[in-house]
């Protein structure tokens, strides 16, 4: 914001007039500090997770002066009032009809008064109520700066922005009836159409993006920065300005969109099934197509087979990068939900299986849902090949050693026997192993230990390599007895 004279400046980035008074007031220099002609940068790089900004600088709200933990927030947009603001509960109220008023209390230094009368706006939504409906923006665009660099705050973050988000508009369908009411005031209110770009564009809904701009100002300068960083994004695109938009919005909409939402209360338990499988692949795929996703390929996969209309699941793919390994694991899946018997998606990713060094990680995701996929594909020298990669990395899978013994059996290889005598000794200890699950009883654990006392050393040795193949699968006293053999 390059300019050489401070008013300009502000008006330029708050998109309001500002009385001449406000200039002699003003003592907050979060803004005249910036040096980019670029609005959408400005306005993310002053908000900070906890105390807010977007919140302020969006809403129609000019900061006046920051005092310990309260923010002193000039209404330029509508009522012409002083607010105060306290970063502990973002709650906002009114404190001064006027700025002279205001310059009058900061010369007394007393506390704040209680006004005889509340304001009164001319704006069909309040600029506290639409300060409130940032909310949610305030915690999506949290600078990492200003904590430590650990993914547990941007996930509980996410989740805050996911509640007020879903405060603010209720439901996706109540939120389309909001816009529906709203959308002839934003020809004339910036704030609120940067409001609602904010919405379309967390909700990666290019449609309603499109109605923004029909309906939104012309030639305003803070609208057309936004618009301008948030059109291209679609489902896969990044911002520069703020380069964990991605993956912050994967993770938001995964809690947006979480079993129990009341975001989706209304929609037909179809649609929400599929709003479900959705966002598990954005939030495991869309962040990054070599990305690991762990159990999520499995629930996607539960997903998958309840879904009746599978067309839904086909629609998945356009979520992911096309060619991804995976958009083909997601496609396998789904033609595996339509019983299909040969599915050209599961060859492939067999294909890639084979010709992919063992140490990728995304191999070890593929454990998870290979019986799924394996069971789509003909060619049974491909499948053997595959169940020998994947071998190397679990040599212990007992689904997998059982697709090798079947395969070696089917093509007569010299090596079925090999691998038929490790099946049978996996075989008498898979009893056990199943007992010791994280999810076991007490008692069946307790029964399981007992068990694994009585086998005798070799294959107390194999249920050993087993436990310590994975040791997050199995129970802690599990893990304590491998670790005493």
């Amino acid at each position: 914001m390059n300019s050489t004279s401070p008013k300009p400046q502000l008006e330029r980035f708050y998109a309001l007039n500002i009385p001449d008074a406000l200039m002699a007031i003003r003592t907050e220099h979060l803004i005249t500090d910036s040096d980019t002609d670029n609005l959408f940068a400005a306005h993310l790089r002053i908000n900070n997770a906890y105390s807010g900004a977007l919140d302020k600088t969006l809403s129609g709200f000019v900061i006046l002066e920051i005092i310990d933990d309260a923010y002193y927030l000039y209404d330029a947009r509508d009522s012409g009032w002083v607010y105060c603001q306290r970063h502990t509960d973002r709650r906002i109220t009114p404190c001064f009809e006027t700025l002279e008023d205001y310059r009058a209390f900061r010369g007394a230094d007393s506390v704040n008064p209680r006004p005889e009368h509340q304001p009164e706006g001319r704006k069909p939504i309040s600029t506290v109520d639409l300060a409130e409906r940032y909310q949610w923006a305030v915690w999506f665009f949290g600078r990492l700066s200003d904590e430590p660099n650990d993914a547990s705050v941007e996930a509980r973050w996410m989740a805050l922005a996911a509640n007020w988000f879903a405060n603010g508009i209720d439901t996706i369908d109540y939120g389309e009836q909001m816009f529906a009411g709203e959308r002839a005031l934003l020809k004339d209110d910036v704030h609120l159409s940067v409001w609602w770009l904010l919405v379309a564009a967390a909700l990666a809904d290019q449609n309603w993006i499109d109605e923004v701009v029909r309906y939104g100002p012309r030639g305003n300068a803070l609208f057309d920065a936004f618009l301008t960083a948030l059109l291209p994004l679609g489902f896969q695109g990044n911002l520069a300005e703020f380069p964990e938009f991605k993956k912050r919005r994967a993770r938001f909409l995964y809690d947006a969109a979480r079993p129990g939402s009341k975001l989706f209360d209304h929609v037909d338990d179809q649609r929400v099934l599929y709003e479900q499988v959705r966002t598990l692949v954005t939030r495991s795929l869309i962040i990054d197509p070599e990305d690991v996703f762990g159990d999520k390929l499995n629930l996607i996969r539960i997903s998958c087979e309840e879904l009746n209309d599978t067309h839904y699941v086909i629609e998945l793919g356009q979520y992911v990068r096309q060619g991804s390994i995976q958009a083909l694991v997601l496609q396998a899946l789904a033609e595996h939900a339509q019983n299909m018997n040969v599915s050209p998606a599961a060859q492939r990713v067999l294909q890639w299986i084979v010709q992919t060094p063992v140490e990728h990680p995304f191999i070890q995701e593929l454990l998870t849902v290979f019986p799924q996929i394996v069971s789509s594909v003909a060619d049974e020298k491909l499948v053997f090949e595959a169940c020998k990669a994947l071998l190397l990395k679990d040599p212990l899978h007992f689904r997998i050693l059982e697709w090798t013994v079947r395969m070696a059996h089917a093509l007569e290889l010299p090596e079925s026997a090999l691998f038929e005598e490790q099946l049978q000794a996996l075989q008498t200890i898979r009893p056990v192993y199943i007992l010791m699950g994280t999810e076991s009883t007490r008692y069946e654990l307790e029964e399981a230990l007992e068990q694994a006392d009585r086998l005798n050393e070799s294959q107390q040795a194999l249920l050993v390599r087993k436990i310590k193949s994975a040791p997050s699968v199995f129970h802690a006293r599990a893990n304590h007895w491998a670790s005493l053999r």
